[in-house]
């Protein structure tokens, strides 16, 4: 099951988040597989990108509270259209042209992923093999126990999204 939501946020909007995205000093390279996160260097292995977890309820994570209003709003979005739960975690993802990515999984059965592109690129994320490109304002919405990744930028040198859990 996927589902697009289109034109979420008006442009200008989206131009504030990245402007605030690209100031905050909080992200880390983001590490989604059990190894641990000095491999990348030991093992001279590419980036897989970067990210910020901005609210996370299990772990009682709260930080940065304007860009979670922002993401309230997508969220709130996504909730009314789509008859949703409540928000589990809010994520910030980058990628470069240079990151390369694996499939994982953000959480079980009992929950959906939206992710919600910024801007638009030639990048996008990749669900049950099924590219989605990243169009500036679309969210897609899909089980999260389903295998997916983000897919890194080609052409274009930067990508940044967010990405939400929402129990259903």
């Amino acid at each position: 099951m996927i589902k697009t939501l289109e034109r979420i946020l008006p442009h200008g909007v989206n131009r504030i988040i990245l402007n605030e995205l690209i100031k905050w000093k909080s992200w880390t390279i983001a590490n989604e597989t059990a190894e641990d996160p000095i491999s990348l260097v030991d093992n001279n292995r590419p980036n897989t990108g970067f990210s910020i977890i901005s609210f996370h309820r299990k772990y009682n994570v709260s930080m940065n509270a304007l860009l979670n209003n922002y993401a309230d709003i997508v969220y709130f979005t996504l909730k009314e259209k789509f008859k949703l739960g409540e928000l589990e975690k809010v994520n910030w993802n980058y990628y470069d042209n240079s990151a390369e990515t694996a499939e994982h999984q953000d959480e079980t059965n009992d929950f959906l992923s939206a992710v919600y592109s910024l801007h638009t690129n030639d990048g996008g994320t990749e669900v049950k093999g099924n590219f989605y490109s990243s169009i500036e304002g679309q969210a897609i919405l899909f089980d999260s126990d389903v295998f997916h990744r983000g897919v890194p930028p080609k052409k274009d040198r930067h990508r940044f999204n967010l990405s939400l859990v929402i129990k259903k």
